[in-house]
């Protein structure tokens, strides 16, 4: 059934007049790189046309009027834009003077028009003002009244104007005083930073809700009832900072301004914006209860449960982002009311377990039992219609099916292709003769005909006339579906997706189709996987011309989202028609097939298609085909990584300017970097990234290199495979891709302990010394404090070392008192003791070491200082201390480091001349040296009778090997941030 006609719109509709009032708006520049920028400062959403008029001349049109304010203009030099010409004011048109041979980028931020005018291939001008003009023929915008009183000024006779003011005035007659308008009272709140507001009226108060509770100002009240308002009471709840009066009675509220100022006026005369209206979804027709109501309150930031305090109601307040979106004037439902809101939503539950959530396009209102939307004769009539449904057959339920349709092409047609000159014609020729409601209907019924045989422009064209005749049928969602439909085969997808996303066409099947179809060519492919209907049944009753352009694209997001077996039965749909589809269809349905055979492990059917195409004379899927083929072949290991980057090179220039374009780049770039070629890889990734417009694609490119730059460094297998100084570069080159969570942490700790490894100790510190400065706190900023201290000392940095350990020793002693531990101290004590040890503090070192309880560690620690010192009498009870806890077996021959233990003791108790020592040491060892290679060396240094070549100590030092005793100690602290692998930091 449909669900509007046209007839009953044209009899029904009214046109409103509106008074066209020019607002002040803000134009500015900006010079980049690449391009030159120009923005467009509204105060609210308008629509805008961009014309390329002739070689340099670009002409930018929009909805609106209004008076543009060019003094920012003057503070920037730019490379591309030269000047700027106000054509016209209501509505506001301007020319440009740009760049000849430059990209024209334009796309819209919220309420910002932005223009970017590209470098053109010859390289950007010399940066310049732009110069700003006003065309003669550009009047400023003016009042519609003020307009009507000139006209009828023009038609005074100048002669007569004279002889109208000297005439007598005729008697006076009794004048009727008009009241003026009063001005708004203005209720103003404003923070430093950006928050969300609602207001409404409670009780004949008015309430104005914060979302955020910390801003310090009080709202502030000026106008003609400022002295008469009581003060403004406050509360905090739920997080919301709450201001109610008491509320005039004879007043109207608006809204205006968001984001860190937002104003609440109050007058008589206030003309309300315009509300939201609530939408019912899922409404079960066989039961009194069924379904949620759904506000589409865009702007919905957060949803408050406050107390009023007086009642001891709870109130559900969603705060808004903007005073545009208004739930407008109270209203009554079963289950719940809602209080007049000039500002957001407020709702007073009226059954327990009323649920309201903030969700994506709006504010959500349901009940586990479902809400009463329904009337009982509602439940009764559709319980009905099922029932007689249910003893429909299958042809009847097709046939009803069809009968809910959105488009009816077939009888739109009026005999196809070969009827449409012939019936523009008749239906032109009659439109002369037509008035009104007739002319209209024969207007519509050519842009039907025109859309249903794929003539987008012409149906547009038609579409706009109608629009022309009756303004107000753009309010007509049956118009928008039309528009919407018409756009989209014209190639005007964001216009379209605008059209097609009225409120009122939500609901129906076929429009999510063809808004799937849409966000498919803008790109989208997950979100029009979102919306896309299970049902597709109505594309089977489309002219070929239609059918086969939305099957392919449906097809395709089917495939994506890996439904084979419905995307098989568009495929065969399409291909029904094969003689008559178009060259670019037949390539689109023989590279979908291929995708659809690879889905279902059937690689060699796939490659017969995608090997055909990839020869083919269709550039598009050449190129897709080559890639997706390519891909193919390395995931089989049927091509090297390097012929894999020989076939992507050579596609890498084959198509350009769009998205395949970047996709090319992005797996020549990954597979380069699968070669070991990491810069080169993660660069040419990174020109992928900038080459899309499309920001899902974009992110998900950068996600990917991302997870690929991460990967490197956290596969510790991986990383040993790389060189240090390779690993750094790639690092230094690509620091945007750290992650700024605890995976960005452990990436810089792996590169450090990387280039530790290679003995690179002071660019690994410095890596460590900015994740503690910058990132890192808690437990983890102690135990890479420890890490990066023994880094440093491995270095011979004593200075930043001891540095490293105040800054980590104040962050231990700020965890709990059950996160510190003796042995985090003392692990610091001895890091801290090798420092001033290294530092020329040797004295220092030691007495610290005496404070701590004797260990294997801090044995090593102390023969080690006093070896280095030359306090042999130190050095050599401390290496006996070494030697005692080696626990060195007389029946097993001696190790290298236990070799080297015993001889440097046997230096360090001869240099202090302790002879019983040395000679106890000979005694008990000298069998287990005679089977080194030491023998030698050991029998001259503890022989009782030496030589005179080895009575001088520097030759006595000279012959034994310097041994770093604490060196195992540090470098497990450098890897691991502790005294074992298994303790925490």
């Amino acid at each position: 059934m449909r669900f509007f006609t046209f007839t009953a719109l044209i009899l029904t509709c009214t046109l409103c007049v509106f008074t066209a009032q020019a607002e002040q708006i803000n134009v500015r520049a900006g010079a980049h790189k690449d391009y030159s920028r120009l923005v467009f400062d509204w105060p609210k959403a308008v629509t805008y046309n961009v014309e390329k008029k002739s070689q340099g001349k670009l002409e930018l049109s929009f909805s609106q009027a209004a008076d543009l304010d060019t003094q920012a203009l003057a503070k920037t030099l730019v490379a591309n834009i030269r000047g700027l010409k106000i054509l016209e004011q209501d509505p506001l048109r301007v020319e440009l003077d740009v760049a000849d041979g430059g990209r024209i980028r334009d796309f819209k931020i919220g309420n910002k028009v932005i223009l970017d005018v590209y470098n053109p291939p010859t390289g950007a001008r010399t940066p310049s003002k732009i110069a700003v003009e006003t065309a003669s023929s550009a009047p400023a915008a003016i009042n519609k009244q003020d307009e009507k009183k000139a006209e009828i000024a023009k038609k005074i006779p100048q002669e007569n104007k004279q002889d109208i003011v000297l005439q007598d005035a005729p008697p006076k007659q009794p004048v009727k005083q008009l009241k003026a308008n009063e001005q708004p009272t203005i209720i103003a709140v404003s923070s430093t930073e950006s928050f969300g507001l609602a207001a409404f009226v409670n009780a004949g108060n008015l309430w104005i809700v914060n979302d955020k509770d910390d801003i310090l100002l009080k709202p502030q009240i000026s106008g003609p009832r400022a002295r008469s308002l009581p003060e403004l009471e406050e509360q905090k709840d739920a997080g919301a900072l709450i201001y109610s009066l008491p509320l005039p009675k004879d007043v109207e509220l608006k809204g205006q301004g968001g984001g860190v100022l937002w104003r609440i006026m109050m007058s008589p005369d206030l003309q309300r914006n315009e509300a939201r209206e609530p939408l019912r979804k899922n409404v079960g027709t066989e039961a009194a209860r069924g379904g949620v109501l759904s506000w589409p309150l865009q702007g919905a930031r957060e949803l408050k449960e406050i107390t009023d305090t007086a009642t001891g109601e709870k109130l559900f307040v969603v705060t808004v982002d903007n005073p545009e979106e208004t739930a407008g004037k109270a209203r009554s439902f079963v289950d719940f009311d809602v209080l007049d809101s000039p500002i957001g939503l407020a709702i007073v539950p009226k059954i327990d377990d009323l649920e309201v959530r903030v969700v994506r396009g709006g504010v959500e209102i349901s009940s586990p039992r479902g809400l009463a939307l329904n009337s009982q004769s509602q439940v009764d009539d559709a319980r009905r219609t099922r029932q007689h449904r249910a003893k429909m057959t299958l042809e009847q339920r097709e046939e009803a099916l069809k009968t809910e349709k959105i488009y009816d092409f077939s009888s739109w047609q009026l005999g196809g292709m070969k009827a449409v000159k012939e019936n523009r014609n008749v239906i032109m020729e009659d439109l002369r003769e037509l008035k009104d409601g007739p002319r209209l209907e024969s207007i519509l019924t050519l842009a039907k005909m025109f859309l249903s045989n794929g003539l987008g422009a012409e149906a547009l064209g038609m579409l706009g006339l109608a629009q022309s005749e009756l303004p107000d049928i753009a309010r007509s969602s049956e118009f928008l579906s039309l528009r919407g439909a018409a756009r989209a085969i014209s190639g005007q997808f964001e216009d379209a997706f605008i059209d097609l996303s009225d409120p009122a066409l939500s609901e129906f099947a076929e429009i999510q189709m063809w808004r799937s179809y849409v966000l498919a060519y803008l790109g989208d492919w997950a979100q029009a996987s979102e919306v896309k209907p299970d049902e597709t049944g109505a594309i089977y009753d489309y002219p070929p011309r239609l059918r086969n352009e939305i099957g392919v694209t449906l097809a395709e997001i089917r495939l994506r989202n890996g439904e084979l077996t419905e995307a098989k039965k568009l495929l065969n749909l399409v291909e029904q028609d094969l003689k008559n589809l178009p060259d670019n269809h037949k390539a689109a349905l023989k590279y979908l097939k291929g995708e659809a055979h690879r889905q279902a492990g059937k690689y060699d059917e796939t490659k017969k298609y995608w090997e055909e195409l990839s020869e083919g004379k269709d550039d598009l899927y050449r190129v897709k085909s080559a890639l997706a083929l390519t891909r193919l072949k390395v995931n089989q290991d049927e091509l090297s990584t390097q012929k894999a980057i020989d076939a992507l090179e050579r596609l890498r220039y084959a198509w350009r300017g769009d998205e395949l374009e970047a996709q090319v780049n992005f797996w020549l770039g990954r597979t380069y970097f699968e070669n070991n070629d990491f810069v080169k890889g993660l660069r040419i990734m990174r020109e992928a990234s900038g080459l899309v417009e499309n920001p899902g694609l974009s992110q998900r490119i950068a996600e990917n290199m991302v997870d690929i730059f991460t990967g490197l460094f956290l596969d510790k297998e991986k990383l040993s495979g790389v060189s240090p100084l390779d690993a750094v570069a790639v690092y230094d080159q690509f620091t945007e891709l750290l992650p700024l969570d605890e995976k960005g942490n452990a990436v810089v700790e792996g590169l450090a302990d990387h280039l530790s490894k290679a003995d690179m100790f002071t660019k690994a510190g410095q890596l460590l010394d900015h994740q503690l400065t910058h990132r890192l706190g808690g437990k983890e900023s102690v135990r890479v404090g420890k890490k990066l201290a023994a880094i440093q000392l491995l270095d011979k940095d004593s200075k930043n070392a001891l540095t490293t350990l105040n800054k980590t020793s104040m962050k231990l002693q700020e965890l709990p008192v059950e996160e510190q531990g003796p042995e985090k101290f003392r692990e610091l004590s001895l890091l801290r003791a090798r420092a001033l040890s290294l530092g020329g503090r040797p004295d220092q070192a030691l007495a610290l070491l005496e404070g701590l309880e004797t260990a294997p560690d801090i044995n090593r620690l102390r023969a080690e200082i006093a070896w280095e010192s030359a306090y042999w009498d130190d050095a050599a009870e401390a290496l006996g201390d070494v030697i005692i806890d080696q626990n060195i077996s007389l029946t097993r021959p001696l190790d290298e480091e236990n070799t080297l233990l015993l001889l440097q003791r046997a230096v360090a108790l001869n240099l202090s001349s302790n002879r019983v020592a040395l000679a106890n040491l000979r005694e008990r060892y000298a069998d287990l040296m005679t089977q080194t290679e030491k023998a030698q060396i050991f029998e001259v240094i503890t022989r009782p009778r030496q030589s005179t070549a080895l009575a001088d100590r520097d030759t006595l030092l000279s012959v034994v090997s310097e041994v770093e005793l604490f060196s195992d100690f540090l470098k497990n602290y450098a890897e691991v941030g502790s005294l074992s692998a298994g303790s925490e930091g």
